[in-house]
């Protein structure tokens, strides 16, 4: 999964893009251009934070883009 995967299935969780932020120690700014695909690459901390962030809050759920291809 890519970082762009696991903040979209927070959002779908009900997070804000704040929440998210505000978990992963990511700013929001960084976290919507994450959303929008501006930025693929994160730095391995961020994306270790959002995958436990993603196991916390949805759980063994995948996200939308892997569902699509399953």
């Amino acid at each position: 999964m890519e970082a762009r995967d696991y903040v979209i299935a927070l959002l779908g969780a009900g997070m804000t893009q704040a929440q998210i932020a505000e978990k992963t120690g990511m700013g929001q700014p960084t976290v919507s251009k994450v959303y929008r695909g501006e930025v693929a690459d994160v730095l391995s901390r961020n994306y270790r934070r959002l995958q436990e962030l993603h196991a916390e809050v949805v759980g063994d759920q995948k996200a939308p883009s892997e569902a699509a291809q399953a």
